[in-house]
């Protein structure tokens, strides 16, 4: 299965890393998939960066001859921690025929680089601080510095040395990779200054970098050493994948308790319930932590001036003229609400099911029109929603809010029906999660 390559060109770091694969090409879906063995010839499984999958990895020479066994189809090389304070970092630039806005990126790209095995895209390999992962998207730009492996071909296309990639992927890639692809017309793509890359203000900052920096500064308010604590916030930070387990195992090991095999563990079992990180921001709180971005910033606004105002052009030391004439506008009809007609509104409006029942069966023991239970029911399943989602608006997400507002005279049993629905919803949501 495999094709014996000239490997002498890889950098000697990369040689004397005790990081190396192997991987085969297997069955999967629309397309093959690579999937990584470890020298002595078992799947990579589990949990990857764990000291029990590092201690796995292989040497150049135990790949290469496990590769020469001819059961597998190339060499992979493990991206992530070396335990030595620096991390394995990779960029994959896919398909470049299809992305030809991407040759200048590709061009200058920084690190280790050669062909992919496809021979359609490049890969750079790095070391160096650790970054967010770039996940694969429709740019055709993917980075990682954790939880990944890259195939090594040997195939250089251009070469060169290790590099911390950081820098470039946070300043060029990063950006781009946010960005909505677009295919650019000739001359259309700006060769980027890699020389003189800067760090971007807060406010242009992507949303997950600016939650992370704010979820790091109210951890450490929280204290590790509750073990319910502990546990807690862990499910709390469970949905934000790779950010949210840094974030935990880096606020556990504040800890003098703290044990990296038992936090693994741990986060391997939790299953984000039905909370979410920002029950961490309102322990912080409570704890005295203030949070920095709820302050309004006014270094981009001139200050304001009392002393004076700016010259409009008009003479004010005249008396003013006559005012223009001007039909007044007449205020509307006032809405009375109590003559305002409902709608009808069955309950057979609802799919069949436990729900509809449900909605019947309050609209019949509070003795109220069917509407009230139905447009009740919906407005209080709506507002339990509210934070569980969020909405993609391109240049941001927002997470979803809903309003409602009940109007009704008074004795109409409003808080009978909103109570009938409220209590046995918060107790599901609260029992089961979603």
């Amino acid at each position: 299965m495999s094709s014996i390559k000239d490997y002498s060109a890889l950098p000697e770091d990369m040689k004397a890393a005790r990081r190396w694969l192997v991987w085969r090409s297997e069955p999967g879906g629309k397309k093959p998939r690579k999937v990584p063995y470890y020298t002595s010839g078992k799947p990579r499984k589990g949990t990857l960066d764990s000291p029990e999958d590092v201690a796995q990895l292989g040497t150049l020479d135990g790949a290469l001859a496990a590769l020469k066994t001819g059961r597998y189809t190339g060499l992979g090389f493990a991206l992530g921690p070396d335990g030595n304070g620096g991390f394995w970092q990779g960029v994959d630039l896919d398909h470049l025929p299809e992305h030809p806005e991407l040759q200048t990126i590709a061009d200058t790209l920084p690190g280790y680089t050669e062909r992919s095995p496809s021979g359609t895209g490049l890969h750079a390999i790095g070391y160096g601080r650790r970054f967010d992962a770039l996940g694969s998207n429709a740019t055709g730009i993917e980075a990682y510095s954790h939880g990944r492996y890259f195939t090594v071909t040997g195939d250089s296309a251009g070469g060169g040395d290790v590099c911390d990639l950081a820098d470039f992927v946070e300043g060029i890639l990063r950006p781009l990779h946010d960005t909505k692809p677009h295919t650019p017309n000739s001359g259309d793509v700006r060769k980027p200054d890699i020389g003189t890359t800067t760090p971007r203000a807060t406010h242009t900052e992507p949303e997950h970098v600016r939650l992370r920096d704010d979820l790091e500064s109210a951890l450490t308010c929280i204290n590790a050493d509750d073990y319910g604590v502990w546990i807690a916030t862990g499910q709390r930070l469970k949905k934000l994948g790779d950010m949210g387990r840094a974030l935990w195992l880096n606020w556990s090991a504040t800890s003098k308790k703290y044990k990296p095999h038992e936090a693994e563990r741990k986060w391997a079992g939790f299953d984000g319930g039905s909370t979410g990180y920002q029950a961490i921001f309102a322990d912080a709180q409570e704890q005295g932590w203030k949070n920095p971005r709820a302050k309004v910033s006014t270094a981009n606004h001139p200050a304001w001036d009392y002393g004076g105002f700016p010259d409009d052009g008009i003479d004010y030391s005249q008396p003013p003229g006559p005012a223009p004439d001007e039909t007044p506008q007449e205020w509307p009809e006032p809405i009375i609400p109590g003559v305002l007609r409902t709608p009808e509104i069955p309950c057979d409006i609802l799919p069949a099911g436990p729900w509809r029942d449900m909605v019947q069966a309050v609209a019949t023991n509070t003795q109220t029109p069917p509407a009230m239970s139905v447009l009740t029911a919906l407005a209080v399943l709506s507002t339990l929603l509210q934070g569980r989602y969020e909405v993609d608006l391109q240049t941001h997400r927002e997470v979803l809010a809903f309003w409602s507002l009940t109007v009704s005279a008074s004795g109409t049993r409003k808080t009978g029906v909103l109570g009938a629905f409220t209590a046995p919803l918060l107790y599901c949501f609260g029992a089961h999660g979603n």
